[in-house]
Order: structure tokens, then sequence, then C-alpha cells
């Protein structure tokens, strides 16, 4: 349930998770497995948790619908904190199983 993402050609790990906080979705720079622990102030990757959101009762769909918002954000250079805001603002309830969702 995580991802890891080479951002090397958007800034590196830090600057991409700095610009997407700035924007309202939260992940973590992540060394990558090809790269020396002197990269660690400034990886090459992200990692994405995206079992944060499925706690949320989110799916495929909304995994898509942030995808997108990380791309318009990151490549488009488009502001998205509120339509994050927006699309959050959907899902406050914590769960953890979809039996009760």
């Amino acid at each position: 349930h995580q991802v890891a993402v080479d951002v090397r050609k958007h800034g590196g790990g830090d600057e991409v998770a700095r610009m997407l906080q700035d924007n309202g979705v939260i992940l973590n720079m992540n060394l990558l497995p090809f790269e020396p622990l002197k990269n660690v102030a400034n990886p090459a990757g992200i990692r994405i948790g995206t079992q944060e959101m499925t706690r949320f009762g989110m799916k495929e769909d909304e995994m898509r619908k942030i995808a997108e918002l990380m791309k318009r954000c990151l490549i488009d250079g488009t502001p998205i904190d509120e339509e994050v805001k927006q699309f959050r603002s959907d899902f406050t309830n914590v769960a953890y199983s979809f039996d009760s969702v």
C-alpha cells in the first residue's frame, strides 16, 4: 500500500514534498533503492502511503483523483489547495475496514 516515485525531474523528494504540502497533500520524501545515504536530505523519491486514504473510505476512483491533483500541481503548476480541501471534506470519518462504509 505504498508507492515510491522517482521525482528527480521535478526537483527531488524534498522540493516535491514541500510543493505538495503547500497545496494540502501530505506525503514523505524518501530515498530510493539506488540512492546513497548521503542523499537523505533531498532524496530522489517520494513515498505515497495509500493506506492512509483507504482508512477514510477512499477507493480506486479517489486514488485517480489524487493522482490527477498531484499532476496538476507538480507538472502543470496549478494551485490545488482549495480543491484538495473540498475533495477531502467528503472523507472525514476513519474506518478500519470497508464493512462499515
